[in-house]
Parts: C-alpha cells; sequence; structure tokens
C-alpha cells in the first residue's frame, strides 16, 4: 500500500509539471516544490504500518530480523 500511495504523488507531481504546467506558477520555488514532496513521500513510509514494510522486505527475499 505505501508503494502504491507514493507512486500515486510522484505521478501527480510529474502531471502538475507537465500538463497543469506548475513551473510556470512556481518560478524560482521548485527545489521547495520537490522538496516537500519528498516529505510528503517520508511521511508515507513512517506512517506506513510495520506489517506492510515487512511484506516489502520478505517479498525481496532479504532476511528479517528482531
Amino acid at each position: 500500500m505505501p508503494m502504491q500511495t507514493c507512486c500515486t504523488l510522484i505521478t501527480n507531481m510529474v502531471t502538475g509539471l507537465i500538463i497543469w504546467q506548475d513551473l510556470n506558477t512556481l518560478g524560482d520555488n521548485l527545489f521547495v516544490y520537490v522538496i516537500m514532496h519528498l516529505i510528503m513521500l517520508l511521511g508515507i513510509w513512517l506512517l506506513a504500518p510495520e506489517d506492510a514494510i515487512q511484506q516489502y522486505k520478505a517479498s525481496e527475499g532479504r532476511s528479517i530480523t528482531h
């Protein structure tokens, strides 16, 4: 679930820049725009249930140690 939400957020960011031309509105604040999206992505991962992260690691074949 966190991966799907992160992909949706990234898609919305790129769509906003390309289709809705947010870049014209942002001017010199592109760095702030990107940092804001990175903070939201980190928030998604931090709020994700631990089980989802463990399932993601297990699906990649990594060993999970407690």
